[in-house]
Formats: C-alpha cells, structure tokens, sequence
C-alpha cells in the first residue's frame, strides 16, 4: 500500500482538498508504521497541515458534501498523527526501568539503594512522563473539537505511564528489619504511598477522561478496557468492571470506525459499489390453450 499511495501524493498533494490531503498522509503514516518503517514525515505533514485549526476548517467548509463529516475525518487523522509522536515518547519513558535490589536486605544496604539508584530512576522517568503527557494533551486540546477515539487512547496511555510509576515506586525494596515488624512494615507502605499520591492522582484524571469519552460516544476498544479495569482495582469502591452488560472491547458501537468510500481528488466520494442487477426478465407462460387442442384431439 505504502508504494502505490506514495507515487500518487504529489498528484493529491497538488490537487486534493486539505481533508484527503490529511487523510492520505495520515494512512501513508499507517501504512510506513506497521510496515516499521519511520513514519515521522508522513504524520508530520498532518500536523503542519493543521497548523493553523481555524484556515483549516475554513478551508474544508469551502468544499461540497458533507462538511461535518469531512471534518470528522481530517480530525481523526490529526488526531491519529499526533498519537504517534507521543506514542514515541512513551517509548522512551518504558526504556527506563526500575533498578533492581540486589544484595543484603538490610536498612543500610536498602537505604543506599533507594538513596542512589532509585532516585536517579526517578530523576530519569519522571520528566520523560511529563514530556510525554504533553504530547498526548495535544490531542485533547485539538481545535475546534478532539476526536473522541484518540482522546480515549490519550488517556489510556497518559495513565498508564503514571500508574506504572506509582506501581514501580511502591515496589522499593523493605529491610528485612522493617518488613517483620508489622506496625513498621504498614508505616513504611504508608509513607510509600503518600510520597506518590500527586501521581496517583494524575494516573486516576487521565484514566477517568478516557473512561468518559467513552461512555459518552459509545467507543469500547482496548484503551477504554484498561482504564476501566485501572479503576476499577484501583477504586474498589467506586468503579466496577460489569462486563455482562457489554461484548467485548473490540465490539464498538460507533461511525467514528465506519468504513469510508475511497475520494476523488476533488473530495467527492467514489461510490465502488455495483448497483444491484436488474431483475430476470418473467419467462413466458406455455399456453394452456394449446394444452387443450392437444387433449381435445385424442379421442
């Protein structure tokens, strides 16, 4: 797909309305990324594309058909593009890991692990979460409205990265010291949890904006799934997983997925649809007349 849309983008580029331009970047994007190849320069183009979000609808409500549905796409694609540099950023947030303990479980040797190691961890992962929160905000701040799919995939992913933190921190190693004194042992998971509660938080907003674009306009994918399950483990109490009452998140219930007729260069549709054959012509009915002369001849 990548090379028989690449010979054709100069011609779309030239001739194309803005919204099949974004679009045909966009899967010329897709197309680079799951055949891993880099895809920065297609998604990049959306993005300079959409610069400017109020010349850009502008441009598209100059165009015929469907306005709000060309609109709807070229967001999508915006939307899709900048999901794939923060999707990049992410990357480099997952690439540092949590120092592992190893060594005597003792106060002094767990003391200088978490003093040195862990909190160069923290000094690394921390701001790398921030960058890459920025870039996914990106997609909730898109004018004149975010598209509903990638807000949700956002959150997801924005509050995976800060659970993940939260997880990781708590799971510091305990002198053995501590670990068997149960007042200690509660004292110390209590201080653990308090010192990461600001990026609970945070893991909790961004996980709680997924799972309402997703009640709201019906989208159930596996993003969705996982700030409801998030919630749902992390907030006994308020949120439950009440999976009898809906298929499986990939069943989505929504025309943001909708398949779309392939565009002209003009931005009409191309119907490919064959219209329905007509209808046999009626065979014509043997005569009973000649039925009769042949009965009414024996005699």
């Amino acid at each position: 797909m990548a090379k028989r849309l690449g010979g054709a983008m100069r011609q779309i580029d030239a001739k194309a309305t803005l919204d099949v331009r974004v679009q045909a970047h966009a899967l010329m994007g897709r197309a680079l990324k799951e055949s891993k190849k880099n895809a920065a320069n297609e998604y990049g183009a959306v993005v300079k594309l959409w610069a400017d979000p109020s010349k850009a609808v502008a441009e598209i409500e100059k165009g015929e058909g469907d306005k709000q549905r060309r609109l709807g796409r070229a967001l999508e694609a915006v939307g899709e593009s900048h999901f794939y540099f923060a999707e990049q950023k992410k990357a480099k947030v997952d690439a540092v890991k949590f120092p592992a303990f190893q060594g005597p479980a003792t106060k002094d040797e767990v003391l200088k692990h978490i003093n040195v190691k862990v909190k160069d961890w923290i000094g690394k992962k921390k701001p790398l979460i921030d960058e890459a929160t920025k870039e996914y905000k990106k997609i909730v701040d898109l004018q004149p409205v975010p598209p509903p799919r990638w807000v949700i995939a956002a959150g997801s992913q924005v509050g995976n990265m800060w659970g993940t933190f939260v997880d990781e921190f708590r799971a510091a190693p305990i002198p053995d010291s501590i670990k068997k004194d149960f007042e200690l042992r509660t004292a110390y998971y209590g201080a653990l949890d308090d010192a990461s509660e600001p990026q609970k938080k945070t893991a909790r907003g961004a996980f709680e904006t997924c799972l309402g674009y997703s009640v709201k306009h019906q989208y159930f994918d596996e993003y969705s799934r996982e700030c409801e399950k998030w919630l749902a483990k992390t907030y006994k109490t308020e949120y439950h997983l009440i999976d009898e009452f809906r298929g499986a998140p990939t069943r989505v219930n929504s025309v943001l997925n909708e398949q779309a007729f392939p565009l002209r260069i003009g931005g009409e549709p191309m119907v490919t649809v064959a219209p329905p054959p007509e209808p046999p012509a009626p065979k014509k009915a043997a005569t009973d007349e000649k039925k009769d002369d042949k009965k009414g001849g024996k005699k």
